[in-house]
């Protein structure tokens, strides 16, 4: 002050003279911000925390972390050369020892995978027994193989399976013995290991049963059903349904005795003559029916009976195994005197009697 030239001031928190006006931190800098942490050191970082949550100054004071053991099982029927599989629910913290560290293996691993190796070409023998034996850090019980990849001297990869959470199966050599393996099936083969689909269940019966040898099926029921016919004029053929049965054939009757030719199929009957001969007007048995099924489940359907010149009667059937045709005209008035008779009815005349 009073100097010639511009004003002249202390650095903040400083006086002119050098000295601090404040507080000095714990590195000696005025003003500073530095503090000593929860480890008595001078802006240092404060506490790490450990695996368990504690809180430590050290990392090297933690507790040891516990950690669990996996033991991976294999059975191989070719040599192994190299494998790679995954761990899932677990944490893996190392893997050693078994058939791999056996063969040389160089082995390594990440949290979830493990790889094994050989950099001199040893392989791991054909045969079976514990793989490799893998410490994870907890839940050894979930732990569980996936993603598995293993290979032959050649490079080629092998046919890995897991048969469990913690077994491998390697079958890349083909000796089954192929057959139907299947023990419900008619050529069931107990010296079959490998299915190759030639399984046969053999056939239906007609009630639906299922047999080897249909000789072994159930009789079929059926038996023969009567066909009747009552007509007042010559029938020169017929045609008709069968419902509730199946039809196997038909025989006798008068249309046999006629010399018709009767055809069947499984549900209808045709008959009729090559040589114009008619069934005579009358009654009887037109037919005999083979059938398959309960005969008394029989009926008649569809029903089509023609005359000589080739024209449609008007056939009824009556109580499902009769055929009915009544074309003739008859008197059935009591008062008439041709009562019964063919024919339109006749009267006497006014104030006589049918005797004149």
């Amino acid at each position: 002050t009073g100097d010639d030239g511009a004003c002249e001031y202390p650095e903040d928190n400083f006086d002119c003279d050098g000295n601090c006006t404040v507080e000095e931190d714990c590195n000696g800098d005025c003003g500073g911000d530095a503090v000593v942490d929860d480890c008595g050191v001078c802006d240092g970082p404060g506490y790490s925390y450990c695996w368990n949550g504690d809180a430590v100054c050290d990392l090297a004071d933690c507790p040891d972390q516990p950690s669990e053991t996996v033991a991976i099982f294999f059975e191989s029927d070719v040599d192994i050369a190299g494998f790679q599989f995954n761990l899932d629910n677990v944490s893996i913290l190392n893997a050693g020892g078994g058939a791999a560290a056996d063969a040389g293996f160089t082995l390594s691993n990440s949290s979830s995978t493990v790889i094994g190796f050989s950099l001199t070409g040893n392989t791991i023998p054909a045969g079976g027994g514990l793989l490799v034996q893998v410490e994870v850090e907890a839940n050894a019980a979930e732990a569980c193989l996936s993603d598995l990849v293993f290979s032959d001297s050649s490079g080629n990869a092998l046919p890995a399976d897991a048969v469990s959470c913690t077994e491998i199966v390697i079958d890349a050599i083909d000796d089954n013995v192929y057959g139907c393996t299947d023990e419900s099936a008619c050529n069931f083969d107990s010296d079959a290991t490998a299915d190759d689909g030639s399984c046969d269940y053999g056939d239906y019966c007609w009630d639906g049963s299922q047999v080897c040898d249909l000789a072994d099926c159930p009789d079929q029921p059926g038996g023969d059903v009567a066909i009747y016919y009552n007509t007042d004029s010559a029938i020169a053929g017929f045609q008709f349904n069968v419902e509730g049965v199946d039809v196997t054939g038909a025989s006798g009757g008068a249309a046999e005795a006629a010399g018709f030719t009767v055809s069947t199929s499984s549900s209808v009957v045709i008959g009729f003559s090559l040589t114009g001969s008619t069934i005579p007007a009358g009654e009887g048995v037109l037919t005999n029916l083979s059938v398959v099924g309960e005969t008394s489940d029989a009926c008649l359907a569809d029903l089509i009976v023609s005359d000589p010149a080739g024209d449609a009667y008007g056939a009824t059937v009556v109580d499902c195994t009769t055929i009915v045709i009544d074309e003739i005209e008859t008197c059935d008035d009591d008062n008439a005197c041709n009562t019964g008779d063919d024919g339109a009815c006749e009267y006497p005349e006014d104030n006589f009697d049918c005797d004149g």
